[in-house]
């Protein structure tokens, strides 16, 4: 056989499925287990979802020599019902959705039912019936079948209602850091840098309290004697904690892979420190560095102390030059910064496996997709949306530079076990992190 008379054949077949297998209407498609048109693949949804019993045919079964295209009264339910399990179509496959035993004609939505079969339901079970899983190529209920099922519950359930999802990371935010006005800064708290990060990703209390972060202007900034010598290691803790609390809280970040987890945990220390550290240093409008644990650092502490220039001349210099002036022009407020926090968390997949990357991947258009709809919705044109949205997206780029430029004056805190950093947290942060 040619080749010529192989694609006669395909074309043949294919135009052959294309007719009802029951009515042998065109156009038809597959459906239910087998090809039907429209006309029967509704029939035999409505009749299978039927709590009455099918009615018996009035023929004597001779209905099938029919034409089951004529008028609707004209064809006899129980004979097209047979000719659809003759043609192979399963009744088990229609009614999986919960709308299929709710329904009701889309204009009478609202006017109430003259019979609800769920009137002594709870919402709980209410709840774990719309969200139970089904088959992949069953599609969830939507908003109407929704809305029938609060129609019939003892409350009133709320409907579509939109979740201000950034409003939600700024609370968050606002809880982690721990932050009071009349709270002084804690110093003398106890501190586990041995704790692996393994074990501070299930745990991160494991590594110190939760103590308040100090970014505040008012809090005190007085520093005991005895905690100085280890004040690096302090700051190193609190900041663990902090990014650890809000990664864990992250929807996505559950969905990586364990190895991935870790991984990321160590990427985004420096970043996410460093981020944090800006803007709250544009917040509060301070002309030099706000810090973890409410250190505060000015140009011009930077030009009297040559040691303090080594360490954090650096941070200041890029941050007054770059990332601040770019939130400036930006107008940066909490809700675009908790967002392009997640943004930067998932910046780069590099290292994950296939699985992981795909989560990254679409976690990072996720946020970015919020960010811009939240400009728009704030500004009230896309136009000054999209270009408010390029300022903040160089930010990013910003964060991950000055974050690659630190690396050496980090490794040297960790290698050389200065001011109290040295355990195997934050050797895991920099060895899996960045070696």
């Amino acid at each position: 056989m040619n080749s010529t008379n192989v694609i006669e054949l395909n074309e043949q077949s294919k135009n052959e499925a294309q007719s009802c297998l029951v009515c042998g209407a065109t156009p038809a498609f597959h459906c239910y287990g087998s090809t039907a048109c429209s006309s029967c693949k509704v029939f035999f949804l409505r009749i299978t979802t039927l709590d009455t019993p099918i009615p018996n045919c009035q023929n004597n079964r001779i209905c099938p020599k029919q034409d089951f295209r004529g008028r609707g009264k004209a064809k006899c339910k129980f004979c097209r019902y047979e000719k659809c399990i003759e043609m192979g179509m399963i009744p088990e496959i229609t009614a999986r959705r919960s709308g299929c035993n709710l329904r009701e004609r889309r204009s009478d939505v609202g006017n109430g039912r003259t019979k609800l079969r769920f009137e002594s339901v709870d919402l709980p079970d209410i709840i774990m019936d719309v969200e139970k899983p089904c088959t992949s190529s069953s599609p969830g209920p939507d908003v109407r079948e929704l809305q029938l099922v609060a129609m019939g519950l003892p409350t009133p359930m709320i409907m579509n209602e939109k979740i201000q999802f950034a409003k939600c990371l700024v609370h968050l935010e606002k809880l982690l850091l721990n932050d009071e006005q009349t709270v002084s800064v804690n110093y003398g708290f106890d501190i586990d840098l041995h704790v692996p990060i393994s074990k501070a990703l299930l745990n991160p209390g494991l590594v110190c309290k939760r103590v308040p972060i100090g970014f505040d202007l008012y809090g005190s900034a007085h520093i005991p004697y005895h905690c100085t010598l280890q004040l690096s290691g302090r700051r190193i803790a609190r900041a663990a904690v902090l990014v650890l609390d809000w990664i864990r809280a992250i929807p996505e970040f559950w969905y990586l892979d364990q190895e991935d987890k870790e991984l990321l945990c160590c990427r985004q220390y420096l970043p996410q420190v460093l981020f944090t550290d800006y803007y709250y240093t544009y917040k509060h409008k301070f002309h030099g560095m706000l810090m973890v644990l409410g250190s505060r650092i000015a140009p011009e502490d930077i030009e009297h102390f040559k040691e303090m220039k080594a360490s954090f001349g650096l941070i200041l210099e890029y941050g007054l030059k770059r990332i601040i002036p770019c939130m400036k022009r930006a107008e940066i407020e909490d809700e675009e910064y908790v967002l392009l926090k997640n943004i930067i968390i998932f910046s780069s997949a590099m290292g994950f496996s296939d699985q992981s990357a795909e989560i990254s991947k679409n976690a990072h258009a996720k946020y970015s997709q919020l960010l811009f709809q939240h400009l728009k919705k704030k500004l009230g044109s896309e136009a000054k949306a999209f270009e408010r949205f390029m300022m903040l997206m160089g930010l990013p780029t910003y964060i991950q530079s000055i974050s690659h430029k630190m690396l050496p004056q980090f490794g040297r805190h960790i290698l050389l076990k200065e001011m109290g950093v040295f355990g195997k947290l934050p050797e895991d942060v920099f060895c899996r992190g960045f070696l």
